[in-house]
């Protein structure tokens, strides 16, 4: 059952005008199932697990260089170290809707 939540409109208008927008709030607080929701069609990434954190950060340039479309990268506090390559995206590319982080 979909439940509309509050902040689904603001975050897509945020999305229209930021490249990176991110959800944060308590453990189990709903910010994967209104990213999920918010954006489905976005490619969905959870880096709580470690094969997918270890395919981004083995090579993080070529992970977002390959990856077009707006992506959710969910418990990204996990890779601290891919926030410097995603800033050299957000800077060059400057596309808005791009990466949803919780």
């Amino acid at each position: 059952m979909y439940i509309k939540r509050k902040m689904t409109n603001r975050l897509k208008e945020l999305s229209k005008s930021f490249p990176a927008i991110a959800i944060v709030g308590p453990r189990q607080s709903g910010k994967t199932t209104i990213a999920k929701q918010t954006f489905p069609d976005a490619l969905y990434y959870s880096l709580e697990s470690p094969d997918t954190r270890s395919l981004i950060t083995s090579d993080p340039r070529s992970f977002f260089k390959n990856h077009k479309k707006p992506m959710i990268l969910d418990e990204v506090q996990k890779t601290p170290e891919i926030f410097s390559y995603l800033q050299e995206f957000i800077d060059s590319e400057n596309k808005p809707g791009r990466y949803i982080l919780t």
